[in-house]
């Protein structure tokens, strides 16, 4: 849709099912995009009906502490969403959430 854009998802803490597998929840995706909550929502509607979001809002409206999250990058590195969010225009930053 962008080039350039960022995604981020949005995910809890490690869990296990009753076979013992570990996994990660995760129901939310960040995107870090110029395009409106009205594009994107006209995205799916288009495109992609079958896996539309129940939600997409500016995450500066979603009320996360941002001093609780951690970003995790490739290169296995871990730092505060905080540190990333800052160098980020946070206006442009929409969540993508499926209940």
């Amino acid at each position: 849709m962008q080039l350039g854009a960022k995604i981020y998802v949005f995910a809890y803490s490690e869990d296990e099912n009753l076979l013992g597998e570990k996994y990660i929840y995760a129901d939310c995706l960040w995107i870090d995009t110029r395009l409106t909550i009205k594009d994107l929502s006209e995205f799916f509607v288009k495109k992609y009906k079958s896996i539309e979001p129940s939600d997409i809002s500016l995450i500066k409206d979603t009320g996360y502490n941002q001093n609780d999250l951690f970003f995790f990058k490739l290169t296995g590195e871990v730092v505060k969403f905080k540190e990333i969010i800052d160098k980020t225009i946070l206006e442009n930053i929409k969540s993508l959430y499926w209940d």
